[in-house]
């Protein structure tokens, strides 16, 4: 078994349950993931309206009351991001083609190898993570220009603040303590921004250097080298 996807989840869709249960023991024993099964594509359409997503889908193409291409369009009206694989018959071509305009990740034709199975999960996963991390990096991005728009207002009142202190600091340190108070209290203030901004660019920096590892990293040339090795250890 290769690649630790035990926090991952995929969804399998396939109207004949022995095809289910073939394609679930086949990523299973390669990848530790977790596999929900339907049986319906209805069934799968009931959970994701309710907020349960998962990493991937694989959908067959022809089932009954709805096919793959029908529910590829309901899945884009959740605005569910995740990437989809489609499984079809040489006669389903046409609306596999279809699928794919309708933006799933792959296509693959029956029977399918099990190396081409795995290959294409895995860079599907990847490609998800990606996404995941870009979101996060967005996300991340906007709390910083929000933390420097704050940290510009506070060094404009702090700016403000020392030039009364320098014209009047000898009347405002007799006279008016709870002022000079005040005013450190705003430079606390900035103080803290200054770490919380460190702190985001750091996470920023993370997330970027996890992101680039992801995409620099060949998981097909991984997996073949594992199959490789596992081949002559059998010999």
């Amino acid at each position: 078994m290769i690649h630790d996807f035990s926090e991952k989840e995929i969804f399998l869709i396939d109207d004949e349950i022995g095809i289910l249960e073939v394609i679930s023991d086949i990523i299973t024993t390669h990848l530790d993931i977790k596999i929900k099964q339907f049986n319906s594509p209805l069934k799968a359409l009931e959970q994701l309206s309710k907020g349960v997503c998962p990493n991937l889908i694989l959908v067959d193409i022809k089932m009954p009351k709805m096919n793959g291409l029908e529910f590829i369009e309901k899945v884009n009206k959740l605005k569910i991001k995740k990437p989809i694989i489609v499984i079809s018959g040489h006669a389903e071509k046409s609306e596999a083609v279809e699928c794919l305009k309708l933006g799933a990740y792959h296509l693959l034709d029956k029977p399918v190898t099990f190396e081409i199975l795995i290959h294409t999960i895995l860079q599907a996963l990847t490609l998800e993570e990606v996404f995941v991390l870009n979101e996060k990096l967005t996300e991340e991005k906007e709390i910083l220009i929000n933390l420097f728009k704050q940290f510009l207002e506070k060094s404009e009142e702090r700016v403000f603040e020392i030039e009364n202190v320098v014209l009047e600091k000898t009347k405002i340190i007799q006279e008016d303590n709870v002022l000079l108070k005040n005013f450190i209290e705003k430079i606390n203030e900035c103080n803290e921004l200054d770490r919380e901004i460190v702190k985001t660019y750091k996470d920023i920096s993370k997330l970027m250097k996890k992101q680039n590892t992801m995409l620099n990293k060949n998981i097909s040339q991984e997996f073949l080298e594992s199959k490789v090795i596992q081949f002559r250890k059998n010999i």
